[in-house]
């Protein structure tokens, strides 16, 4: 049975940097507490970042950028990372 798997230019650039070396170290990581070098992710930050590298959208719909007012928001929360 053949299978044909196309991915969006998007999902080839995040699986290419999802499978780079070390890409995923951070996720090995132990966390050291906030009385220490601060070294931990919030449990949201963590939520985020999963969504953000399985490529399930953050927010419900594009929207203008509060902050710069020129870049569309997009539901991945590509400009907000960037």
């Amino acid at each position: 049975m053949k299978v044909d798997f196309s991915m969006t230019k998007r999902q080839k650039a995040v699986f290419g940097c999802l499978t780079a070396v070390h890409a995923q170290d951070f996720l090995l990581a132990i966390p050291i507490p906030i009385d220490g070098l601060g070294q931990h992710m919030s449990p949201v930050e963590y939520r985020i970042i999963l969504r953000y590298r399985l490529m399930i959208p953050i927010f419900p719909k594009d929207e203008n950028c509060p902050v710069c007012r020129k870049a569309c928001l997009d539901t991945f929360g590509e400009h907000a990372v960037h």
